[in-house]
């Protein structure tokens, strides 16, 4: 059976073998996880000491300005700068700040302005780790894998996001929010020991073979003359700006205009987020080698927008879950193939700018899209936005479809299928 099951979804033992990609995996696993600890316990800290529901938004929405704002520079680091240098200082910093906000709290000086220094702080270290992350995965994996790496990264944060949350609400009902963040600073600390015995070797930033690109003009025309880049950030601008729409109003969504207890919507984010993540993390290998990644997301975009339609046509809760499931699949299938993308086809040395260049839009575009449909719930209903934004979607998706982008060529057909 066991058998069976890898030759159906592919066999990841083979990346477990190479003790760089190891220490990668385990520091990525340890910092994700961390996070969702961090994610939990912060805005409980912030409601405790001030008992506003506003200032918990307002904590969160100032974890996404420094994405918006550093993402360019840190990819632009990942290109001049040795890539594990940057790593470590970022993990070594985040365990750095968490201490001394678990200093204060122990001095009983702590204040809310504390905790929104700290969330902007690990918000900017993020903004500057992601493009070198992205960047560095094509030197500990051959070009090949890079699809299983990729996948594998998605199926353990789907084991992540379920684990997460359940840790940290019984941490924080047992022992405390504060362990929260005194065990997101430990995972850095770890994540910053592994990384600090990789070689500097499998982590350089510039190759003799390929193009060099100097600046950041000539990186941006580097991104225009590639259609497959232009057009995919377009599409991937699309999907953003919807995912913003779902991640400010689906809360309310459940418990308003489908009324579910708080139970359910933790069942509910269980099954639409964690099952979705855990099978296209899977199959997006085994995908891979029949059709083209262009293609893969094409398909997935026009999957996403109806799911996202059909989410604000229904409010019978057996099918929400079927079409939330297939959104969350479809996102999740658009990602992976856009990751190894681009981490297959853009120049080693130049990855990082483009990385940092397409998280910076992508950083905009999401809290736009959340803003805005913020603003139209208090004229229509959030079914109605729903609507609204997948259709968005859809067009964003439709006008790519009058470029090359989604078309498989014969040529890459024939050599996926060898593969086979």
């Amino acid at each position: 059976m066991k058998k069976t099951l890898f030759k159906l979804f592919g066999d990841y033992t083979f990346l477990f073998k190479n003790p760089h990609f190891l220490k990668i995996y385990l520091a990525q696993a340890l910092s994700k996880f961390g996070n969702q600890m961090h994610r939990f316990g912060l805005p409980w800290i912030v409601y405790d000491l001030s008992g506003s529901a506003k200032l918990m938004a307002i904590n969160f929405s100032i974890s996404l300005i420094p994405g918006a704002i550093f993402s360019l520079i840190g990819g632009f680091l990942a290109d001049k700068k040795n890539r594990k240098n940057i790593l470590i200082i970022g993990d070594f910093l985040a365990c750095f700040f968490c201490l001394i906000l678990i200093f204060i709290y122990y001095k009983s000086a702590l204040e809310v302005w504390h905790l929104f220094v700290l969330t902007f702080l690990l918000s900017s270290i993020n903004a500057f780790y992601l493009p070198t992350f992205e960047a560095l995965l094509p030197n500990i994996v051959k070009r090949e894998d890079i699809v299983q790496a990729n996948s594998l990264f998605s199926i353990t944060t789907s084991f992540i996001n379920l684990s997460g949350p359940i840790l940290a609400g019984i941490v924080i009902g047992f022992i405390g929010p504060f362990y929260n963040i005194g065990i997101n600073a430990l995972s850095f600390f770890i994540s910053f020991v592994l990384i600090l015995f990789l070689p500097y070797s499998k982590l350089s930033y510039q190759k003799k073979t390929e193009p060099q690109y100097s600046g950041w003009r000539n990186s941006l025309k580097y991104i225009r003359t590639q259609d497959w880049l232009l057009y995919g950030t377009v599409l991937m601008c699309g999907v953003f700006l919807g995912g913003g729409s779902i991640g400010s109003l689906i809360q309310f969504y459940l418990r308003d205009n489908l009324g579910l207890s708080g139970q359910m919507i933790g069942i509910s984010f269980a099954l639409f987020e964690f099952l979705p993540l855990l099978i296209i993390g899977f199959a997006a290998p085994k995908l891979s080698k029949i059709y083209s990644y262009e293609s893969l997301m094409f398909v997935g975009s026009i999957v996403y927008s109806v799911s996202f339609i059909g989410l604000g046509a229904t409010t019978f809760y057996p099918l929400f879950i079927i079409v939330s499931m297939l959104m969350n699949a479809s996102l999740v299938l658009m990602l992976i193939s856009w990751n190894t993308l681009k981490q297959q086809k853009v120049p080693n040395n130049l990855l990082g700018r483009v990385s940092g260049t397409i998280l910076t839009v992508q950083s905009i575009t999401f809290p736009l899209g959340g803003a805005i449909s913020s603003l139209l719930v208090n004229y229509i209903s959030p079914r109605q936005v729903f609507i609204t934004f997948g259709c968005i979607v859809l067009f964003c998706s439709l006008s790519i479809l009058l470029t090359p982008f989604p078309i498989l060529n014969k040529k890459d057909r024939n050599r996926r299928k060898n593969i086979i």
